[in-house]
């Protein structure tokens, strides 16, 4: 059955308990997106918030399964990130303050319990997981203590409204099923002697490798040109009878690799890695993976520092993390290099031309090397959404800019090796 035709990017999200009415998504970027509520019975489609004053990042939303008047969302309509709400239809307004309003970081995920008793949602707490559960006749917020270090999704309650199933992404472990006792973890709130635990149902094949050799990563901060600080996850090499010697002539020193995300309006996250792994167990090589401004999950505000005239700025953050690195005693500052693909290969490209002299080599998979072609001969669903991010090649001073900024620009200013994967007809 045919239930709407529209243009654009649209996404179903939620039935209510009647089936009568779709929770609808449409996207447009990162920072825009827009939620409809569709009568399936008369194809009419109400929109959630019908006249908004500025751009709004709509993420998960679900109906009280009991209630078709209130739906649970997640928005950075009212603030600096993407907080819980509870909608009422009927009124069609927010009932603020949000649910969340007492945590600073990304609402990211969201069930209901069956009854509604309960909701269980994810944040992004600089790239790690906490699940927070919330009384909806209470009002009561709790955080699950004791959760495994790593990225967390598909959360489901149990019918019985006291488990709670969830997905667990580690950096030793594969996406794995888990459940919590909620109510255990209720009484923990009130007497922290009450003692409560994750119990893990599967077991992810890694091929016969001993996981307690695989490196769970520290998070970091280091100081940028601007004094802004970057966030990043440095996976230290626990072994160091195969780390190297400088020319200084010190030993038991580590090479470094920085592994830049692509996006850019990503997020890199401490999760199950191999080629990570590899390279810290078996070549005793440290990963520091940055979380460069304008990548997403740290606010509205620092996913709009590398927009448009500021794409260059993100490269000085790279810039500043070989200075950090440069000055820890365990790190060999003759051997760094950077490793990307696609807007980070752009990022590795960039890094070879303002910093070469400090690294060793480069690594770059199907990254931007001008962007100028990328804008003209990209798919036409996305042409808009990436002007928005890089600027507008149609405008002659941006032209300029960005023509002037493009590795291909400056390409033989790279005076370090490099391994390059490119398809012959890329348009980056």
């Amino acid at each position: 059955t045919l239930l709407l035709e529209c243009t654009g990017l649209w996404s179903p999200i939620d039935f209510d308990s009647s089936g009568r009415y779709l929770l609808l998504k449409k996207f447009f970027s990162i920072e825009q997106s827009e939620l409809y509520i569709l009568d399936i019975t008369t194809k009419h489609l109400n929109p959630i918030n019908p006249n908004p004053t500025t751009n709004i990042r709509y993420g998960s939303a679900k109906f009280h399964p009991k209630d078709s008047n209130i739906i649970f969302l997640t928005s950075d309509e009212h603030g600096e990130f993407v907080s819980l709400y509870q909608y009422n239809v009927s009124t069609g307004a927010m009932v603020t303050p949000a649910i969340s309003a007492s945590i600073p970081w990304d609402v990211s995920e969201l069930t209901v319990s069956k009854t509604g008793k309960y909701l269980a949602f994810e944040v992004n707490e600089e790239g790690l997981s906490q699940i927070y559960i919330y009384e909806t006749a209470t009002n009561q917020l709790w955080k699950i203590k004791n959760i495994p270090a790593g990225t967390a999704y598909d959360l489901t309650f149990h019918p019985n409204e006291t488990l709670l199933g969830l997905v667990l992404n580690t950096p030793q472990s594969p996406g794995d099923v888990y459940t919590v006792d909620i109510s255990q973890q209720q009484q923990q709130q009130e007497n922290s002697s009450v003692s409560t635990s994750f119990t893990r149902w599967t077991y992810s094949e890694v091929g016969g490798l001993d996981t307690d050799r695989f490196v769970i990563p520290e998070l970091i901060k280091y100081k940028s040109f601007d004094d802004r600080m970057i966030p990043a996850f440095y996976y230290k090499p626990q072994n160091k009878t195969n780390s190297s010697t400088n020319q200084e002539g010190k030993k038991n020193l580590y090479p470094v690799e920085i592994r830049i995300h692509g996006g850019p309006e990503s997020q890199f996250r401490p999760q199950f890695l191999w080629s990570i792994q590899y390279s810290c167990v078996e070549q005793n090589i440290a990963v520091i993976a940055p979380n460069v401004r304008g990548s997403s999950g740290y606010g509205k505000n620092y996913l709009l520092l590398d927009n448009g005239y500021l794409r260059e700025d993100s490269v000085k953050d790279i810039g500043a993390l070989i200075t950090w690195c440069q000055n820890q005693p365990e790190i060999d500052r003759d051997r760094i290099y950077v490793n990307g693909g696609s807007y980070g290969g752009y990022m590795v490209l960039a890094s070879m031309i303002h910093y070469g002299e400090n690294l060793i080599a480069g690594i770059e998979r199907v990254g931007i090397s001008n962007f100028v072609t990328f804008l003209e001969n990209t798919a036409d669903y996305r042409r808009d959404l990436r002007r928005v991010e890089y600027g507008d090649e149609r405008i002659k001073e941006m032209r300029e800019f960005l023509t002037r900024i493009s590795p291909l620009t400056r390409a033989s200013e790279i005076k370090k090796p490099m391994l390059i994967a490119q398809g012959k007809n890329d348009p980056r």
